[in-house]
């Protein structure tokens, strides 16, 4: 375009701002601007159609844009006024300034939190490249040796990863966003100390208990024995009568005992056998005899199995514990009663079966039941005792088996409650 393309043009510097431009366009009047050059030579031009497209295209002038275009006429009717350009350009000017201002402020907030939080952060493109991390996820990856790549394929296989670093324990996971707008992967540190060091206390106070209960057992053999019959976990298939075998509990008759021997001991702080007919330690020889002689058959996970079939009936074991346990350990006629008909429903018992024994027989079956849940299907029990009345709820993985109980142990009335 000439220099005497028209006589109202103004020059302004390549370096000159969007701003400046617009503020030239509106003091001097002129809508081309010519852009200085090397010599006398412009290196181009820009009009003010140019700097309208650029609010157009710029999405900080979408408020501006949605305006209604009544509101820049001129007050009067004179037809050949024009619209004000210049107030349109003021205004986008305003608005890009002030929302420039705006997201500086968000991202410094962002990062402020960031950098502050009490999590290890760190932002990845979807090439695995990090974008920003803050400097707990630095030191925990430099710490791990984690590179981009093992984040990126622990996001793909849903995986979770745990860091030891000063004296301190991180779970890590990772994500994929699904964002169009903010793709990549967010991988997040969380220090998990205090609830590690809680479930080690647990653990290790399981594990006394479990050694105090173990004392118990009269010799190495039962407890050689004990440990080498498995217990099995199982679908039922109602619809089939047949189960699945889901898996194989190692040591599950002596994981049985040890749970049987810990709900006695509740039951006994409770006060339960101080009375009459319940004698604790009866009831632990049963627990500990009480499977002694246990025939299980061999199978695997996957198995589908009749029960019926692979499986002997309760009592055929029960009746050889008892005869185990009378013939080689010379335990009394107590603990073998109860021993002997522990699978043996009440209105099944011989004519003969001691009645002071009942309480203690609808307790050890009460038990035996219980236990059988927390070792094969990981329940939560939890007893109370009012007199000769137990409380019972059970919650179990298999919703099947929920149940909340009272029981009379002189009486043998049962109400079946809902669980709350």
């Amino acid at each position: 375009m000439p220099d005497n393309y028209t006589p109202n043009i103004a020059t302004i510097s390549p370096t000159t701002s969007l701003g400046e431009a617009i503020a030239t366009i509106i003091n001097t009047g002129s809508f081309v601007l010519k852009i200085a050059g090397a010599g006398d030579n412009p290196e181009g031009w820009l009009n003010y159609l140019d700097i309208l497209k650029i609010i157009q295209d710029a999405p900080e002038g979408a408020t501006l844009r949605a305006r209604r275009i009544k509101d820049y006429i001129h007050p009067d009717n004179n037809a050949n006024d024009l619209y004000s350009v210049e107030k349109l350009l003021a205004q986008a000017l305003e608005n890009h300034a002030r929302e420039q201002e705006l997201r500086l402020v968000l991202e410094e907030l962002i990062n402020v939190v960031i950098a502050e939080a009490p999590v290890g952060l760190a932002f990845l493109n979807p090439q695995g490249e990090i974008l920003h991390l803050n400097s707990l996820a630095e030191q925990l990856l430099q710490a791990a040796s984690l590179s981009c790549v093992d984040l990126i394929k622990m996001a793909n296989n849903n995986e979770t990863k745990t860091i030891r670093a000063n004296s301190r324990t991180y779970k890590l996971w990772v994500v994929k966003s699904g964002k169009e707008k903010a793709p990549g992967y967010l991988a997040i540190f969380v220090d998990v100390t205090t609830e590690q060091q809680l479930v080690e206390k647990v653990k290790y106070a399981q594990q006394e208990a479990e050694m105090a209960l173990a004392t118990l057992l009269p010799d190495q053999r039962v407890e050689a024995r004990l440990r080498a019959i498995v217990e099995y976990m199982d679908e039922y298939d109602s619809a089939t009568g047949r189960i699945k075998i889901t898996g194989v509990i190692r040591e599950g008759v002596y994981r049985h005992v040890i749970n049987i021997l810990r709900l006695i001991a509740e039951l006994s702080k409770q006060g339960l056998t101080e009375l009459p007919g319940i004698d604790k330690d009866v009831l632990v020889q049963a627990a500990i005899f009480h499977d002694l002689a246990k025939v299980q058959p061999y199978l695997h996970p996957g198995d589908v199995v009749d029960p019926q079939e692979v499986f002997e009936p309760g009592y055929v074991h029960a009746f050889r514990s008892a005869s185990m346990a009378r013939g080689i350990y010379n335990i009394d006629e107590r603990t073998v009663n109860l021993i002997k008909y522990h699978h043996h429903e009440e209105n099944d018992l011989p004519a003969e079966y001691p009645l002071y024994l009942l309480p203690m027989y609808r307790l050890f079956r009460l038990l035996d039941g219980l236990s059988a849940g927390i070792t094969r299907r990981g329940s939560r029990v939890k007893l109370t005792t009012n007199g000769t009345l137990i409380s019972v709820k059970e919650e179990s993985s298999f919703p099947l088996y929920n149940q909340h109980l009272e029981l009379d142990l002189y009486s043998g009335r049962k109400v079946v409650k809902p669980l709350d």
